[in-house]
């Protein structure tokens, strides 16, 4: 074989306990959402952080198979800012869908849903290959309410003379009400 090419070719003989591996590599991908709210849009943190949700249906184009439908949650913090992102690794590669969800306060300004095609990056002749991007722009259109996705746990203890005390936990900033994905402050 010439190691110069990408191309083997020869002849197998099959003998006695003859033996062939054959290693697969499932193709595996990444998305990142990116959420930007506009610099007219005056936040006050102290209503809430904005908290926008994002459905991601795919992959679309794998004939006989439904597609996964999964959420994501990006909480813009104060110490995150108006722009963040969230990458989602290893998704089977294909057509994925991505809409934001309606959140009460802001209108979402830029296309939804968006559709794009998740490229492979799990291989070390693929590991450069960048994340998939969809972008979402929103405008303050409310600015009348407290946000209804902020997130605040209570708790309650008696004490043995009776008396009770709460206690309110926040969700920590840059942090996800499921916790399963980090939000990641953008430099964009």
């Amino acid at each position: 074989m010439d190691s110069t090419t990408d191309k083997a070719a020869g002849k197998i003989e099959f003998k006695k306990n003859a033996k062939v591996e054959v290693t697969n590599t499932r193709k595996l991908g990444s998305l990142k959402i990116t959420k930007t709210i506009t610099d007219d849009s005056k936040v006050d943190y102290m209503d809430g952080d904005p908290i926008f949700t994002f459905k991601i249906t795919g992959p679309n184009n794998i004939e006989g198979q439904e597609p996964q439908v999964f959420y994501r949650t990006l909480r813009l913090s104060k110490d995150v800012g108006k722009t963040a992102s969230i990458i989602i690794d290893n998704l089977p590669i294909g057509e994925y869908t991505v809409e934001e969800l309606n959140t009460m306060r802001y209108t979402c300004t830029s296309d939804n849903p968006q559709t794009d095609t998740v490229q492979q990056n799990n291989t070390e002749e693929t590991k450069n290959t960048p994340p998939t991007e969809f972008s979402f722009t929103n405008q303050l259109t409310n600015e009348d309410y407290f946000s209804h996705t902020d997130v605040v746990e209570n708790s309650f203890k008696i004490g043995e003379d009776g008396t009770v005390t709460v206690e309110k936990h926040k969700v920590p900033e840059g942090q996800v009400p499921d916790g399963t994905t980090p939000v990641q402050p953008s430099n964009e």
